[in-house]
């Protein structure tokens, strides 16, 4: 156990030390996390399933998963992920195979259930768009096809349908807001981009606990929020989740935090 925090404890260390030399891409991250793990074909993913010796583990957001998933697969969403496995799954030499959309998020999963000790975890090359392009067996769940969520598409086509069910405003609209003193502001970028610089006041939950963290940080749901990222995509896609969850008064600031740093406003 103590060899094992060790560890992990000295990976972190390397990884702090990386990321002040030089910031990766989400690019980097899964090039990264590919280069560690064993990826399958669907084929071979295919034969998994017939032969039922496999566990799938859908790492997509439930709205994804309801939609269309494998069959028999068990959704953890990526940023649960580490929180739920080992109640999920205690037997960490259970046959895995991991798979979100197009093999970025189910990578990067597979790679973290490995450091956890998962070692028969794989990553299904290609996800679950290669999976459906197959032809294969998929299995939808109840109300799959929920009103008021952005149809599938590319990350730039769902933040455009997100922007016209939403309202925005500018930096100048936020600043008059933060100056009033009764709005949230809620940065959804991870806790590393919201160390380095803020908005004054500005609460940090990042994009992927919005929906499970919101109710505590503003129980009530007629305040006014403003919600952040870097250039506001993240965050244009947060708004809709959170309006979705009855907060009518959430708003995006458009741009984000690049757009604010543009003015003169105070930074902290």
């Amino acid at each position: 156990m103590k060899t094992r925090i060790a560890l992990a404890l000295a990976l972190l260390a390397a990884l702090c030390i990386g990321a002040a030399a030089q910031d990766l891409t989400k690019e980097d991250l899964v090039k990264e996390a590919k280069s560690r793990i064993t990826q399958i074909s669907v084929q071979q993913a295919e034969e998994f399933q017939q032969a039922g010796n496999h566990l799938f583990l859908d790492c997509r957001e439930p709205q994804e998963f309801a939609a269309g998933h494998i069959p028999g697969a068990m959704n953890i969403p990526r940023g649960l992920l580490e929180f739920k496995i080992a109640k999920a799954v205690p037997d960490k030499s259970t046959p895995i195979v991991g798979y979100c959309k197009t093999g970025g998020r189910g990578s990067l999963s597979v790679c973290a259930l490995r450091c956890m000790g998962y070692a028969n975890a794989v990553n299904l090359d290609g996800g679950w768009q290669a999976w459906a392009k197959a032809g294969l067996p998929v299995e939808r769940s109840p109300g799959g096809t929920a009103a008021g969520l952005p149809a599938a598409g590319t990350k730039q086509e769902l933040v455009k349908q997100a922007k016209a069910r939403i309202r925005e405003v500018d930096a100048a609209q936020a600043k008059a807001m933060l100056d009033r003193g009764w709005t949230y502001f809620i940065d959804c970028r991870e806790p590393a981009e919201y160390m380095r610089g803020h908005i004054p006041g500005a609460l940090n939950i990042a994009r992927g606990w919005l929906e499970f963290r919101i109710a505590e940080v503003v129980p009530d749901k007629g305040a006014d929020i403003v919600v952040y990222c870097k250039s506001g995509d993240r965050s244009s896609l947060g708004v809709l989740a959170l309006n979705r969850m009855g907060y009518d008064q959430a708003v995006n600031l458009e741009g984000g935090w690049k757009a604010w740093l543009k003015t003169e406003y105070p930074v902290q």
